[in-house]
């Protein structure tokens, strides 16, 4: 919030509430990720990822934690995106990152 330029002070009110907020939405992101684990009792990637790729409230969250996927399967959802009116000189490696930048 400080690094704002249009902004030239900031109440402590208004940093404890911003800082209360992000403590009860990562509760929340934790809770609901273990409920979505293998493992009832150990957070893990997986648990996070599917449960924000899964709840409509969370969409500006996906592309920061997606789903993992193999190299193989994304090479392959690469090749897809690609179709035949890419030049053939786009590398494995360029796909990808198009993928992701797209």
């Amino acid at each position: 919030m400080k690094s704002s330029p249009n902004v030239e002070c900031i109440g402590p009110e208004a940093i404890f509430t911003v800082s209360k907020c992000t403590e009860i939405f990562i509760q929340y992101m934790s809770e609901e990720g273990l409920v979505r684990c293998n493992s009832k009792k150990i957070l893990d990637y997986k648990g996070i990822a599917d449960f924000v790729n899964t709840d409509p409230k969370l969409n500006f969250l996906a592309e920061i934690l997606p789903r993992k996927m193999t190299f193989r399967d994304a090479k392959k959802k690469g090749n897809n995106y690609l179709g035949s009116s890419e030049p053939h000189h786009m590398t494995s490696k360029n796909a990808l990152l198009s993928i992701y930048l797209a």
